[in-house]
């Protein structure tokens, strides 16, 4: 069976970002949105602002 590939409004990732560096963790944001851990990384990596 195919994935579907789904396309995230670029506000909606930036808002995971914000949360993220906000304390929210990563496994709450993947229950609560149906994200995955792999997008939210990947954001970070994009969009975030606290370097690691």
């Amino acid at each position: 069976m195919k994935q579907e590939h789904k396309n995230y409004d670029e506000d909606l990732k930036k808002t995971i970002v914000n949360l993220y560096e906000s304390g929210k963790r990563k496994a709450d944001l993947t229950r609560e949105y149906g994200i995955s851990y792999t997008n939210i990384d990947n954001w970070i990596k994009k969009y975030g602002t606290i370097i690691t």
